[in-house]
């Protein structure tokens, strides 16, 4: 816990009575509580659709950061039968299509992977972003990160299940098994805060003072 004195700070904003979080000049020993994103990566080491086919896997995540019970979980399932809809399309279970038909490289398919996830009418899109990068192959790798900061977004992901699961053409997190989305969790990160006011009023009990704790 640290003090400082608004009156030694350079202000913006001063013709207003009351300011919080206007002032940006704040040494580096003032701290507030931070929070870090919770993260899962997806790998796909195959480039041939019918290995996929019928595999399915379920994902969470929370609707806001302080309701840990109000959780969006959605199935996904692999298809190589263009009669199933394009990726996105909700069939029977519900399930949520990730299209593989007429694919041929690893990079299309993580791609395809990518976008049913982060699909924002039947996927985890209000929840969860994406991104492709290299780890065996040209993006081969999709790390998916939960919008929502904090341990609430360490979310449980269920093994793969259907068709044949094998973990040389596709894991989560590194396997097949169920694991977790992690890294969400509370954290001292630096920001920048004040609150002051203008003229005689007491602000827990020091006038013309802010506090920041953490």
């Amino acid at each position: 816990m640290t003090f400082g004195y608004y009156k030694d700070q350079t202000k913006s904003n001063y013709d207003m009575d009351f300011v919080i979080n206007k002032d940006l000049n704040i040494t580096s020993n003032r701290r507030m509580k931070g929070y870090t994103f919770a993260t899962a990566t997806c790998q796909v080491k195959s480039s041939t659709p019918a290995d996929f086919a019928d595999q399915y896997f379920r994902m969470g995540a929370p609707h806001v950061p302080s309701f840990a019970l109000e959780v969006a979980t959605i199935w996904f399932i692999f298809s190589d039968d263009a009669a199933d809809g394009a990726t996105g399309t909700v069939i029977s279970g519900p399930k949520t299509v990730i299209q593989l038909n007429g694919l041929s490289s690893i990079g299309d398919i993580a791609a395809q992977v990518l976008a049913g996830i982060t699909n924002t009418s039947n996927g985890l899109g209000d929840y969860i972003t994406g991104v492709l990068s290299t780890t065996a192959a040209t993006n081969d790798t999709v790390t998916l990160t939960q919008k929502f900061p904090g341990e609430h977004g360490n979310r449980s992901i269920t093994q793969i299940l259907g068709g044949s699961p094998n973990v040389n053409v596709f894991s989560i997190n590194g396997g097949i098994i169920a694991s977790y989305f992690t890294g969400g969790s509370p954290s001292p990160l630096q920001a920048p805060f004040s609150v002051g006011v203008k003229g005689p009023m007491n602000l827990r009990g020091r006038t013309t003072a802010y506090k920041v704790e953490r």
